[in-house]
């Protein structure tokens, strides 16, 4: 008794702690406000206000603004996305089922064991826990960046201004147009009509190639940097489900999470596969009848044995208890199923009709 009421005061204080962390970070003498006081006076001098308490005020907004999307709105949307898990998991295990094997490293020879389903469902829930939690984080401090841009006027202008007239929007600008305009040459002269890779003018379309070479090179530069952007944003949500990895196969078997989910997916398969369910529970129907299994109730002998009744209130039929019986029964339907299979029937049609030559010969 004792123990229960210890442990209720320690989910309540737990729960109390919980509830008590937005107002240490965000209250009166808080975290965030003290850091906002702390750097107002060296922040506001970048705006064309350069009033210390009124930014402070206007940080302090736009900050709670961000705390609360990051805490409400991307908890919520964590929780749907990771719901996916149950489409995901569904299109895998069929497609496991068809012999479809993708998902491993090897396809169907693959490294997965038992031990890895096994640690499916606490990697989900901490996979899940830790990665709503850094995606809350991530939310937070692009709102954090975003309060920065609103609040600080000289700060965007520079930032616009580097980014408008600098040389990688240049870049990035003069590579796009050129490779629009590469696409349709490409398309009108090289590529026959109806068709995608049929090239025609060979030989001046290796010169071709050769020079695009370096319109392709400035476009990977500035790619480059926009995959590195996008990769920051799209890894912490991929990172909140087990079923889903960004990775290279070099270094997806790293992943515990991912490697976790292969392997509950594979358990699925071998032991819930309804091909095989149906295949031992054949067998079980047949070895059921058989007296060298340990006697059952009555229930369960209605249940697996064909032979007895399924009416427990009028009793079991009368079952075939001499051995002879069981043999001379299983010899009638053997004797049963040879006269009615269309081979043997064919063939003894056949034999028949020489014996009927060979008598009306003689």
């Amino acid at each position: 008794m004792s123990f229960q009421n210890s442990s209720g005061c320690e989910g309540l204080f737990g729960a109390a702690y919980i509830l008590s962390m937005p107002a240490e970070l965000l209250g009166v003498g808080g975290f965030v406000p003290r850091q906002i006081c702390s750097v107002a006076p060296f922040a506001a001098k970048l705006q064309s206000n350069s009033d210390p308490m009124r930014f402070a005020l206007e940080s302090f907004t736009l900050m709670q603004v961000s705390i609360y999307v990051a805490g409400f709105g991307a908890g919520i949307f964590a929780i749907f996305f990771s719901l996916g898990i149950l489409r995901r998991f569904t299109k895998d295990i069929v497609r496991i089922r068809k012999g479809d094997y993708n998902i491993f490293k090897g396809k169907k020879n693959n490294d997965t064991i038992l031990d890895d389903a096994i640690r499916f469902f606490g990697a989900c829930v901490g996979f899940g826990f830790t990665g709503t939690l850094y995606f809350m984080v991530e939310i937070a401090l692009i709102g954090t960046a975003v309060t920065l841009l609103i609040e600080l006027d000289r700060f965007r202008h520079i930032i616009f201004h580097r980014v408008t007239v600098g040389i990688w929007f240049s870049s990035f600008f003069v590579s796009l147009v050129v490779q629009l305009i590469q696409r349709r040459i490409t398309l009108l002269i090289f590529v026959e009509n109806g068709t995608r890779m049929a090239v025609q003018n060979r030989a001046p379309f290796m010169h071709y190639c050769y020079f695009l070479m370096f319109t392709a090179m400035t476009r990977a530069l500035t790619s480059y940097l926009l995959r590195s952007i996008k990769l920051i944003f799209r890894y912490p949500i991929f990172s909140i489900r087990v079923d889903r990895n960004a990775e290279t196969w070099g270094v997806r078997r790293g992943d515990a999470g991912f490697a976790a989910y292969c392997g509950m997916v594979l358990a699925e398969h071998e032991y819930n596969n309804p091909i095989i369910l149906s295949f031992i529970q054949s067998l079980v129907q047949k070895e059921a009848a058989s007296d060298q299994l340990v006697k059952k109730c009555r229930r369960h002998q209605a249940k697996f044995s064909d032979i007895e009744s399924s009416n427990m209130d009028k009793g079991p039929k009368e079952a075939v208890k001499s051995k002879a019986q069981k043999r001379a029964r299983t010899r009638w339907f053997l004797f049963v199923t040879l006269i009615n299979n269309p081979t043997l029937l064919k063939a003894r049609m056949a034999s028949q009709k020489v014996v009927l030559k060979e008598a009306e010969m003689s």
